[in-house]
């Protein structure tokens, strides 16, 4: 797949990939609606800035540029109609990061356990 945008920063990098998700997330609803089930949809994000400006709708900084604004206004929307919960979840317990990131062999260690299995909540709560 070829890069099509580029984050200048971590906030919008976040951004970026939660908007790219959008997509998905619609086709999960449609399948839960004609499947007549209930839902709720949570995405996990470990960055604070993100998480505040998907919920406020808004750049925090008058150097945002057009297109993140427009991204920023989409997922705030998606949010405010209640498809999808954006949800603080700590660095050290992201699962999706053992597919991105470099860890210590301890955090490592810990994470793969859970990495294919449904004992995550007992993870975040121990």
């Amino acid at each position: 797949m070829k890069q099509t945008i580029i984050a200048t920063s971590s906030t919008e990098a976040e951004l970026i990939a939660v908007y790219n998700a959008i997509p998905e997330v619609r086709l999960l609803i449609g399948l839960f609606y004609d499947l007549d089930l209930q839902y709720n949809i949570i995405l996990n994000q470990d960055n604070m800035s993100a998480i505040s400006l998907i919920n406020t709708g808004r750049s925090n900084t008058n150097r945002s540029r057009r297109n993140m604004t427009v991204k920023i206004n989409k997922v705030n929307e998606f949010v405010m109609e209640h498809h999808i919960i954006i949800q603080y979840m700590p660095t050290e317990t992201m699962l999706a990061d053992l597919l991105t990131k470099v860890h210590p062999k301890w955090r490592f260690n810990k994470l793969v356990p859970y990495f294919l299995s449904t004992g995550h909540q007992e993870l975040i709560t121990n």
